[in-house]
């Protein structure tokens, strides 16, 4: 059985159900439904998808403000081609009061100046943090050439380390060598003891 076919059997089935009830007879039956998974049918289109309201929803303040999270988060998800219906079958029986209408329009526009302000707060307090994080870099910037000079006059004192090093051994040699040719001459002139 495809889908066409089991919609035009259905309101058959409810009217022999409604008449099997009318005649006493017992309201069980048994029925099965089969879907074809393999012939999916039409796609449903991407503004197929919305919320819709009736007028006596709207004329609370309440219910459409930026305080109702959870309607604002619905109405975020619909996406750019969600459908928002307002209005509806109660619509000629709501009574709209202009003065709540008026209240509602004058809170909505303070609301929306102290976000301003509060977003321009923001924006001076992002450009003095990001003023003094100029700051912090320049300094930065700063010790690091700092350091980089002082490391560099430190690989300069380690060669010249070095150097004085080096001279220092070869002096050390020199005296060495003349240590020792001073001490053969001495041991052979050894003075003479005093006579008595």
């Amino acid at each position: 059985m495809n889908r066409r076919r089991f919609l035009y059997a259905l309101p058959g089935l409810a009217a022999t159900l409604r008449a099997s009830g009318r005649a006493g007879a017992e309201p069980f039956m048994n029925a099965s439904v089969a879907v074809g998974y393999d012939q999916p049918g039409r796609a449903i289109s991407k503004n197929f998808i919305g919320l819709s309201y009736e007028s006596a929803v709207l004329a609370s303040a309440e219910y459409l403000s930026a305080g109702n999270l959870s309607i604002i988060d619905f109405l975020r998800g619909l996406g750019p081609g969600g459908v928002l219906r307002l209005g509806g079958n109660s619509s000629e029986r709501t009574v709209w009061r202009v003065e709540v209408v008026q209240n509602d329009l004058e809170s909505a526009k303070q609301a929306a100046d102290k976000a301003k302000t509060e977003a321009s707060d923001l924006k001076k307090q992002v450009t003095i943090l990001n003023s003094e994080l100029d700051k912090a870099n320049a300094q930065g910037n700063e010790l690091q050439t700092k350091f980089d000079q002082a490391s560099s006059e430190l690989k300069g004192l380690k060669s010249e380390l070095q150097q004085v090093n080096a001279e220092r051994d070869e002096l050390q040699t020199e005296l060495n060598q003349a240590k020792s040719e001073v001490q053969p001459a001495q041991s052979g002139n050894a003075p003479s003891e005093p006579r008595q």
